[in-house]
């Protein structure tokens, strides 16, 4: 029996700076509290890969093509203020 292809999990959230957090803090928590834990579990590896989109600041098509063919999506609704991108996306999504 063929292996079964990865799902695909797609993280919403800032990706520069916002109110309450700067690209560093984003991006760390991204990759620490995020990505590494589920593509670094032994049970989860083999079958999730964890992306978000990249640093563009208008919604692509291509973000829409992710959102529309992910499995799962996990938003970051987190901070003070509403990101109208992450608020975008998640509409979209929905």
């Amino acid at each position: 029996m063929p292996p079964k292809p990865n799902k695909k999990i797609f993280v919403i959230m800032p990706f520069s700076t916002s109110p309450t957090r700067t690209q560093e803090e984003l991006t760390d928590f991204f990759e620490n509290s995020l990505k590494a834990p589920i593509e670094e579990d032994g049970t989860l590896a083999a079958r999730y890969n964890v992306t978000r989109s990249g640093d563009a600041f208008h919604i692509t098509e291509q973000i829409i093509k992710d959102l529309q063919e992910a499995d799962f999506v996990i938003c970051d609704l987190s901070g003070r203020d509403a990101n109208p991108n992450v608020m975008y996306e998640l509409g979209v999504r929905m």
